[in-house]
């Protein structure tokens, strides 16, 4: 394959892995979002019948919430293993001015080429690992979504009849 259509391969590639970690944060951000809204608004006020229950709901929300955190990490982490490079920002950062320029004007096409696979490669990397934070993150979070309608309508339905509640079964 040509040098030129190999270069404009990657950077497709690398365009559409660039657009799924955009994608991830910003479904991490919305998880982060109502985990908070439903931690401050939906939790505080309602007084649970046995406030372990509450503790249980606040855990996997707060879960969720740093799962999604993990999703937002910052990405571009430099790789020890690949040492310093000319197309990945967070690999240019670990050498110096003079350094980087001196490599960049003396790089040979399949140079290049071999530096994009390697961008590539890393950027797939981070990719991978924000999805799988994410799925968990999401998984935890709509458990404590669902454990939250249950906390407040149990909440509710105590409040309407504590007696009801706190009596025994008549049948036993």
């Amino acid at each position: 394959m040509e040098i030129d259509r190999s270069v404009e391969l990657l950077f497709m590639n690398q365009q559409h892995i660039h657009e799924n970690s955009k994608f991830a944060d910003q479904k991490a951000v919305q998880i982060l979002s109502i985990d908070g809204v439903l931690y401050a608004n939906f939790l505080g006020p309602y007084a649970c019948p046995q406030p372990y229950v509450i503790l249980l709901v606040c855990f996997v929300l707060a879960a969720g919430t740093a799962l999604s955190v993990m999703v937002i990490n910052p990405r571009g982490h430099w790789n020890e293993f690949h040492g310093a490079g000319i197309v990945d920002p967070a690999r240019i950062a670990i050498q110096t001015i003079d350094k980087f320029k001196q490599e960049s004007a003396s790089i040979t096409d399949n140079e290049l080429l071999d530096e994009l696979r390697t961008l590539l490669y890393d950027r797939a990397r981070i990719d991978r690992r924000k999805y799988f934070f994410l799925r968990r993150a999401i998984w935890v979070s709509a458990g404590g979504w669902v454990a939250t309608v249950v906390v407040v309508a149990w909440s509710k339905l105590y409040a309407l009849a504590p007696p009801l509640l706190n009596c025994a079964h008549p049948l036993i």
